[in-house]
């Protein structure tokens, strides 16, 4: 499953459009080791981790590990939440996305690193959607994987 996420993750990420225009109170400057709180109702448990924040063609990116994301009932996961290990999202749909700072100087989840050097050899793009949206998009594509599949 693990996978099959990076998989939809790297066809996901090129040419998301949608883009975001954030008003003047929705631009933040992130930093690496921030927690943040997701913007949803019914409140979400969802936390965006920041892990890196630079500058790709002309976006400022910030490189961010989802976490405690509820699985929906229809996909297969042992357990009740998943993490994303790196989504890149353009800043400006990020701060769209997110609520309340929560915390400062967190190091993200192992996937992270992993997931941010394979975006890094060969960058196929970001997000540009909020993130609430970019969780669905990566949750439709693994329901699709899974009816395409062939039945063992």
């Amino acid at each position: 499953m693990i996978r099959l996420l990076k998989v939809h993750m790297c066809a996901l990420t090129l040419g998301l459009g949608l883009s975001a225009s954030a008003s003047a109170a929705e631009m933040r400057a992130f930093h690496t080791g921030e927690v943040w709180t997701v913007k949803a109702s019914p409140p979400s448990p969802m936390r965006v981790v920041i892990g890196k924040v630079e500058s790709f063609h002309g976006h400022d990116v910030c490189h961010v590990a989802v976490t405690d994301v509820p699985v929906p009932s229809d996909i297969p996961l042992p357990e009740s939440s998943t993490t994303f290990g790196h989504m890149p999202f353009d800043c400006s749909a990020l701060g769209t996305s997110v609520d309340k700072l929560e915390q400062t100087g967190v190091t993200p989840p192992k996937s992270f690193a992993n997931g941010y050097a394979a975006w890094s050899e060969a960058p196929e793009g970001l997000f540009t959607i909020p993130v609430s949206q970019a969780i669905d998009m990566m949750f439709s594509a693994i329901r699709s994987q899974q009816k395409s599949a062939p039945a063992p």
